[in-house]
């Protein structure tokens, strides 16, 4: 049964001399062939769905994430890296972190957490874990201190 709400054709757009291949297994080039693309349903149209789809749908918990934003004094960023890989973790409900260094030579983490709860638990623990390399930090401003922390819940995830 094919529902047209579902799909909608559109006209491919490729790169001169590119090629993709569609839904069907055939291949195509440019604007010669349209392609089926599937459309997520809206919340107005979830009542088409299975109610027991829509109920898992609900019951789907977000996580939460905070990101800490560092600049470090020059020279000491080595030392800065190693005392933070080094810092305890066992932080209840932290899932995955991540320690990225920016063009700009600032350095952030980012954190995925199971709630925001959990991170206001683990906030002393941070604290201390900060504490650890305070001394290889610059100060950000006089307001911010030497952390730019934020969290939040999220309200859009993807995975590939």
């Amino acid at each position: 049964m094919h529902d047209e709400a579902a799909s909608t054709q559109v006209q491919p757009r490729c790169p001169a001399g590119l090629s993709k291949r569609s839904s069907n297994g055939s291949r195509f080039a440019g604007d010669r062939k349209a392609a089926t693309v599937l459309r997520v349903p809206l919340a107005s149209e979830l009542h088409r769905i299975h109610p027991v789809e829509v109920a898992s749908h609900r019951e789907v918990r977000m996580t939460a994430y905070n990101c800490v934003r560092f600049r470090v004094r020059p020279g000491q960023e080595e030392r800065f890296e190693q005392l933070f890989r080094s810092a305890g973790r066992d932080f209840e409900g932290l899932r995955k972190m991540a320690l990225s260094k920016s063009a700009d030579g600032s350095y952030f983490s980012i954190a995925q957490w199971e709630s925001l709860e959990a991170i206001a638990a683990a906030r002393p623990m941070m604290k201390a874990n900060l504490d650890t390399f305070r001394d290889t930090l610059l100060e950000l401003s006089q307001d911010l201190g030497v952390t730019d922390p934020i969290s939040g819940e999220a309200i859009f995830e993807m995975a590939r």
